[in-house]
């Protein structure tokens, strides 16, 4: 099986925001969501990544209050120790943080966990971050502050999150 790449752009008055689209990792989650749903989302586990404390309280308590799993951690090494230990089904990650940026931390988390998806967490979403995050291998952006909404959108398009 091969990948097709696509991007999703979507162009609003003066901003553009570029998702990349891989179809083989939907259909591979897609399969195991149909054979096994309700294990699916009991079993979600999402990391959370950020180096600002008030972020990591309140996106925990988003996250928990659709009734998934959530660890965080302030740092890029954190993270990457963390997913060595635990399997997640989605990290988020802040993209500027100190030592270990959210580019280079996702970018070492793909060595090991290919397959894991990892969205970006950042005010700034522009063309030249939408590509930085693409070339690291991130999934998609998720914009500061987090809108409850935008992270369901998320997780339902990844089936970690039932749609309701």
């Amino acid at each position: 099986m091969y990948d097709i790449n696509y991007h999703l752009i979507i162009r609003c008055n003066l901003h553009q925001v570029a998702f990349p689209i891989v179809l083989k990792r939907a259909s591979a989650t897609l399969q195991k969501s149909q054979s096994k749903p309700s294990q699916k989302r009991n079993s979600s586990h999402i990391l959370f990544v950020d180096d600002n404390k008030i972020n990591l309280l309140i996106t925990k308590k988003n996250i928990e209050s659709l009734s998934l799993a959530c660890d965080t951690v302030d740092n890029g090494h954190d993270a990457i120790q963390k997913i060595t230990t635990k399997k997640y089904s989605l990290i988020l990650m802040d993209l500027n943080m100190p030592d270990i940026d959210g580019f280079e931390t996702t970018q070492e988390i793909k060595k090991l966990q290919p397959s894991i998806p990892i969205v970006a967490h950042t005010v700034l979403s522009n063309d030249e971050v939408a590509t930085k995050c693409s070339e690291a291998g991130m999934y998609d952006i998720l914009t500061k502050p987090m809108q409850k909404v935008k992270l369901k959108r998320i997780l339902k398009m990844l089936l970690i999150l039932e749609s309701n």
